[in-house]
């Protein structure tokens, strides 16, 4: 029996709208699970950009960056963004949430060496967060107290003592009119003055002509005769900028933990890194010369200073020993000198023992002894300490640079990294992205012609290895 059905024109309308409400419903789920799988596929196409980062950087200094150059020699971020885009589309999805059509950009980006190499040291603090305490650095710091990198240099001792040996040779120190006797027990301890301390003055002055490493270290063989072509460091050339604006400063506290990385990553005397173009890398970053032994000379100059301030220190407290250089100084000067010339000689007297005392000092700490602070004596600091302790005095951009000079020649000597530049290491990328669809359910019934065809989610980001 055949039955026949019909449907009223009203009921055709009802089930018209309700099948248009659910479409568009469905459209709607269906655009919010497009949104939520665009923001999948955009970190997912930064995720794959980024793992290819500088595997030498990253073994060698534990620092994540890209290189954009991919290992060839021009700067390229159009080469950046044409990987961004292929990854993208390779993971586009398929059915329903599909995206036929992506487009991507890269309007800005931040590089290694970007405002002073702000993210080259954030990376170097975390890095040094995570493996050990800076303790014993804060104590070596605190030695320093107000010493400044002006004062790291035997320039302010060498002045005293050529001032004291010049004005034997100055008439214009000695009058008779003007010239009192000194005491009879100065007279007579004045004439028992050992030969040494006579020449106490002229033998500083000819270490400072021949120069104290030999002093310091007793078999010059030992030296590294290394050098290295800067013509093209980072602390030397004009460095590419990065376009994204980011500089949230670094802290007193990470310029010190910073300073602990360096002497964690880096060679130095006594402690050289095998495959490094430079023996002594943290004695360049220290003094910035093309050669191991100019660097060597250099600190080794550095630390008699440090150890000269404060030997001098001391021994200007010594009341006794005061006492002796005054008598020194009566010596050399002679009988009858004014006043003002025994001071003179008196205080370049207690300079020159305070330099000798650094000499052997220094030489001890070449030799891998500890040295205790004046003060305590609870605080023993050897020559690695007292190398993190030069450098924390240091200009921090003229840190950071310089041990981007050493990272770069290092790096360079490996196959195919022969073009490394850190100016041309990416941390970070502002991304963007337009990912264009077709609607599906808005045009079942006709609806399509209230909507667009398609339409573009736009997702856009910062991707970092911050």
């Amino acid at each position: 029996m055949i039955k026949k059905g019909s449907i009223t024109v009203y009921l055709t309308l009802v089930m018209l709208l309700i099948f248009a409400i659910l479409f568009t419903l469905l459209e709607g789920v269906r655009y919010q699970g497009q949104r939520v799988n665009a923001e999948i596929i955009s970190m997912a196409a930064a995720d794959s950009v980024f793992a290819e980062y500088n595997r030498q950087l990253l073994e060698r200094y534990e620092i994540f960056a890209l290189d954009g150059a991919y290992s060839g020699s021009g700067f390229d971020i159009e080469a950046v963004n044409y990987r961004l885009g292929n990854n993208a589309r390779a993971n586009s999805g398929s059915g329903l949430f599909a995206f036929p059509d992506i487009i991507t950009s890269i309007p800005a980006y931040r590089l290694l060496t970007d405002d002073e190499g702000e993210p080259y040291v954030k990376m170097a603090c975390e890095y040094m967060k995570g493996k050990l305490a800076v303790e014993a650095l804060k104590k070596a710091v605190s030695i320093c107290g107000d010493i400044d990198e002006e004062d790291l240099s035997l320039s302010s001792a060498l002045k005293n003592i050529e001032k004291g040996d010049g004005a034997l040779s100055d008439d214009s120190y000695k009058s008779e009119e003007e010239c009192v006797a000194v005491t009879e027990e100065e007279k007579e301890m004045a004439g028992c003055v050992p030969a040494e301390d006579m020449g106490i003055l002229k033998k500083v002055l000819e270490i400072k002509r021949q120069g104290v490493l030999g002093l310091v270290i007793d078999d010059a063989s030992d030296i590294s005769s290394k050098a290295a072509d800067l013509s093209r460091a980072v602390s030397k050339r004009s460095l590419r900028k990065g376009t994204h604006n980011e500089d949230s400063g670094i802290n007193a506290g990470d310029d010190l933990i910073f300073t602990a990385y360096l002497g964690d990553k880096f060679g130095y005397y006594g402690h050289e890194r095998e495959g490094s173009a430079l023996d002594y890398e943290i004695e360049y970053i220290c003094e910035g010369r093309n050669t191991d032994r100019a660097n060597l000379e250099k600190v080794a100059e550095t630390l008699v200073a440090l150890r000269e301030a404060v030997n001098l220190a001391k021994d200007i407290k010594d009341s006794q020993k005061m006492q002796r250089a005054r008598i020194v100084a009566i010596a050399i000067a002679g009988i009858f000198v004014v006043p003002e010339l025994i001071g003179i000689i008196q205080i370049a007297v207690i300079t020159a023992w305070a330099f000798m005392e650094s000499i052997d000092d220094v030489k001890a700490l070449f030799a891998g002894k500890k040295l205790s602070d004046f003060e305590s004596g609870n605080i023993q600091l050897g020559y690695k300490e007292y190398l993190e302790m030069i450098l924390f005095i240091k200009n921090r951009k003229t840190r950071v640079y310089r041990s981007l000079d050493i990272m770069e020649i290092n790096i360079r000597q490996e196959e195919w990294y022969g073009n490394f530049a850190a100016d041309n290491m990416i941390v970070g990328i502002d991304w963007k992205a337009g990912f264009t669809t077709g609607r599906v359910f808005a045009g079942l019934l006709g609806t399509v012609s209230f909507f667009a065809r398609s339409y573009t989610i736009e997702k856009e980001g910062y991707y970092t290895y911050e």
